[in-house]
Protein backbone atom coordinates (compact mmCIF):
# COMPACT_ATOMS: atom_id res chain seq x y z
CA UNK A 1 0.00 0.00 0.00
CA UNK A 2 1.54 3.25 -1.27
CA UNK A 3 2.41 5.77 1.68
CA UNK A 4 -0.15 8.92 1.15
CA UNK A 5 0.94 12.35 2.62
CA UNK A 6 -1.94 13.32 5.05
CA UNK A 7 -3.38 16.99 4.50
CA UNK A 8 -3.07 19.28 7.01
CA UNK A 9 -5.70 19.57 9.15
CA UNK A 10 -6.99 23.32 9.47
CA UNK A 11 -7.06 24.89 12.49
CA UNK A 12 -8.92 27.59 14.26
CA UNK A 13 -5.79 29.24 15.78
CA UNK A 14 -3.65 32.24 13.80
CA UNK A 15 0.18 31.57 12.68
CA UNK A 16 2.37 32.70 15.47
CA UNK A 17 3.44 36.53 14.46
CA UNK A 18 6.95 37.34 15.43
CA UNK A 19 7.55 40.27 17.45
CA UNK A 20 9.22 43.49 16.10
CA UNK A 21 12.62 44.33 17.45
CA UNK A 22 12.52 48.19 18.21
CA UNK A 23 15.68 50.74 18.60
CA UNK A 24 16.94 53.96 19.10
CA UNK A 25 20.36 55.20 17.31
CA UNK A 26 21.86 58.38 18.00
CA UNK A 27 22.47 61.11 18.71
CA UNK A 28 23.65 62.05 15.25
CA UNK A 29 25.25 66.12 16.01
CA UNK A 30 25.32 66.66 12.04
CA UNK A 31 21.85 66.24 10.22
CA UNK A 32 23.68 64.91 6.97
CA UNK A 33 24.98 61.74 9.07
CA UNK A 34 21.44 61.03 10.66
CA UNK A 35 19.94 60.67 6.59
CA UNK A 36 22.73 58.95 5.42
CA UNK A 37 22.08 55.95 8.27
CA UNK A 38 18.54 56.20 7.86
CA UNK A 39 19.07 55.60 4.41
CA UNK A 40 21.34 52.56 5.00
CA UNK A 41 18.87 51.03 7.96
CA UNK A 42 15.70 51.90 5.18
CA UNK A 43 17.44 49.66 2.87
CA UNK A 44 17.27 46.46 5.17
CA UNK A 45 13.90 46.68 5.49
CA UNK A 46 13.43 48.77 8.89
CA UNK A 47 11.43 51.48 9.36
CA UNK A 48 12.60 54.41 10.61
CA UNK A 49 11.38 57.57 11.81
CA UNK A 50 13.67 60.70 12.76
CA UNK A 51 12.91 62.81 15.84
CA UNK A 52 14.65 65.99 16.53
CA UNK A 53 15.93 67.29 20.47
CA UNK A 54 17.50 69.58 22.04
CA UNK A 55 19.84 69.13 24.36
CA UNK A 56 21.18 72.05 26.77
CA UNK A 57 24.95 71.52 27.98
CA UNK A 58 26.49 73.59 30.87
CA UNK A 59 28.53 76.04 28.58
CA UNK A 60 30.25 78.17 31.47
CA UNK A 61 28.98 80.08 35.30
CA UNK A 62 28.62 83.77 35.81
CA UNK A 63 29.02 85.16 39.43
CA UNK A 64 27.53 88.45 39.82
CA UNK A 65 25.93 90.41 42.31
CA UNK A 66 22.14 90.86 41.61
CA UNK A 67 21.03 94.19 39.81
CA UNK A 68 21.35 97.86 41.83
CA UNK A 69 18.57 100.26 41.70
CA UNK A 70 20.07 102.96 39.45
CA UNK A 71 23.67 103.01 37.65
CA UNK A 72 24.67 105.36 39.83
CA UNK A 73 24.08 103.10 42.72
CA UNK A 74 25.71 100.30 40.65
CA UNK A 75 29.33 102.43 40.66
CA UNK A 76 29.15 103.06 44.23
CA UNK A 77 29.11 99.55 45.11
CA UNK A 78 31.84 98.89 42.34
CA UNK A 79 34.27 101.66 44.27
CA UNK A 80 33.29 99.71 47.73
CA UNK A 81 34.47 96.60 46.23
CA UNK A 82 37.37 97.66 44.52
CA UNK A 83 38.59 99.01 47.72
CA UNK A 84 38.12 95.49 49.08
CA UNK A 85 40.36 93.95 46.60
CA UNK A 86 37.97 92.94 43.66
CA UNK A 87 39.01 94.57 40.48
CA UNK A 88 37.43 92.43 38.16
CA UNK A 89 34.11 94.17 38.17
CA UNK A 90 31.85 94.97 34.98
CA UNK A 91 28.36 96.45 35.27
CA UNK A 92 25.56 95.11 33.23
CA UNK A 93 24.55 97.90 30.71
CA UNK A 94 21.22 96.49 29.71
CA UNK A 95 18.98 93.44 29.63
CA UNK A 96 17.19 91.75 33.11
CA UNK A 97 20.13 92.20 34.51
CA UNK A 98 20.52 95.65 34.01
CA UNK A 99 23.17 97.59 37.00
CA UNK A 100 24.10 93.72 38.18
CA UNK A 101 27.98 93.49 38.63
CA UNK A 102 29.47 91.22 37.10
CA UNK A 103 32.21 89.15 39.14
CA UNK A 104 33.20 87.18 36.37
CA UNK A 105 32.19 84.35 33.58
CA UNK A 106 33.73 81.30 33.96
CA UNK A 107 34.09 78.05 31.88
CA UNK A 108 35.27 75.79 34.82
CA UNK A 109 32.55 75.53 37.70
CA UNK A 110 35.04 74.34 40.40
CA UNK A 111 36.81 78.48 39.36
CA UNK A 112 33.50 79.69 39.47
CA UNK A 113 32.38 78.01 42.79
CA UNK A 114 36.30 79.63 44.11
CA UNK A 115 34.93 83.06 43.38
CA UNK A 116 31.61 82.86 44.83
CA UNK A 117 33.11 81.69 47.98
CA UNK A 118 35.51 84.73 47.89
CA UNK A 119 32.85 87.60 47.34
CA UNK A 120 30.67 85.60 49.84
CA UNK A 121 33.31 85.92 52.48
CA UNK A 122 33.17 89.52 51.87
CA UNK A 123 29.58 89.62 53.11
CA UNK A 124 28.30 89.98 49.26
CA UNK A 125 24.87 88.25 48.31
CA UNK A 126 26.40 87.28 45.10
CA UNK A 127 24.79 84.69 42.66
CA UNK A 128 26.04 81.61 40.52
CA UNK A 129 24.25 81.38 37.34
CA UNK A 130 25.21 78.45 34.90
CA UNK A 131 24.92 79.33 31.00
CA UNK A 132 24.23 77.22 28.75
CA UNK A 133 24.22 76.14 25.46
CA UNK A 134 21.50 74.46 23.15
CA UNK A 135 22.30 71.36 21.13
CA UNK A 136 20.07 69.94 17.90
CA UNK A 137 20.37 66.57 18.06
CA UNK A 138 18.87 63.73 15.67
CA UNK A 139 17.55 60.65 16.46
CA UNK A 140 16.53 57.41 14.35
CA UNK A 141 13.45 55.14 15.90
CA UNK A 142 14.43 52.21 13.91
CA UNK A 143 11.47 49.05 14.05
CA UNK A 144 12.40 45.70 12.48
CA UNK A 145 8.72 44.64 11.85
CA UNK A 146 9.14 40.77 12.27
CA UNK A 147 12.38 41.11 14.24
CA UNK A 148 14.75 39.41 11.80
CA UNK A 149 18.00 38.21 12.98
CA UNK A 150 19.94 39.03 10.07
CA UNK A 151 18.35 42.77 9.66
CA UNK A 152 19.03 43.08 13.57
CA UNK A 153 22.56 41.81 13.40
CA UNK A 154 22.93 44.82 10.13
CA UNK A 155 21.59 47.64 12.21
CA UNK A 156 24.09 46.72 15.39
CA UNK A 157 27.00 46.33 12.62
CA UNK A 158 25.96 50.02 11.35
CA UNK A 159 26.02 51.54 14.70
CA UNK A 160 29.29 49.86 15.58
CA UNK A 161 30.56 52.18 12.78
CA UNK A 162 29.31 55.53 13.95
CA UNK A 163 31.29 57.47 16.53
CA UNK A 164 29.71 59.42 19.17
CA UNK A 165 26.35 57.50 18.97
CA UNK A 166 24.22 54.39 21.13
CA UNK A 167 22.36 52.15 19.64
CA UNK A 168 19.45 50.95 22.83
CA UNK A 169 17.02 48.67 22.42
CA UNK A 170 13.21 50.84 23.08
CA UNK A 171 9.73 49.18 23.71
CA UNK A 172 7.94 49.07 20.62
CA UNK A 173 4.48 51.08 20.29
Amino acid sequence: KPLVAAKPQKTDRPEKIREPACFTLGPFAKADVASFTSAAISALGATVERRESTRRKPKSYWVYLPPSKSYQAARRKVKELRKKGLHDLFIMGNGSHKNAISLGLFKRKSAADERLQRVKKLGLKAVLETQYRANKQDWLDVTVADGKIATVAAIIEIADGLQRTELSQRKCQ
